[in-house]
């Protein structure tokens, strides 16, 4: 059995889904000006979510364990999608792709940083 392939020209979408960890495959760059990355469902993530209907005693992230590919899309587009703290370098990554013609992952260059101040950052979560 083969994995389903996903195609997603939102790169607001792929970046999330970089992100939460699914598995990237490349870019489809068949039509120049509708560029598409593609995904496969190999594994699925445990993704967060804001709760629509909680309430004051409620809780207002709810996690979904084992969510699917559209899971994440059907979440992003009623904009209730968590992203996780990679969420903005992986968007480095998918805009890096895109305009690199590269059709990896973009680590090559991505992350790195002439800027002292940028290239010691620390998690929030550390700090203190």
């Amino acid at each position: 059995m083969t994995d389903r392939v996903f195609e997603f020209q939102n790169i607001y979408l792929s970046a999330a889904l970089l992100a939460y960890k699914y598995h990237y495959l490349g870019v489809n760059r068949t039509n120049e000006s509708h560029q598409k990355f593609r995904f496969t469902e190999t594994l699925t993530a445990t993704i967060y979510i804001l709760n629509p209907n909680a309430t004051a005693d409620a809780t207002k992230v709810v996690a979904i364990p084992e969510a699917s590919i559209q899971d994440v899309e059907q979440f992003f587009l009623s904009e209730s999608l968590l992203y996780p703290p990679s969420y903005p370098e992986s968007l480095r990554r998918v805009k890096y792709i895109l305009h690199s013609r590269d059709d990896n992952n973009g680590d090559e260059r991505v992350g790195t940083s002439s800027n002292p101040m940028l290239s010691n950052r620390k998690p929030i979560s550390s700090i203190g």
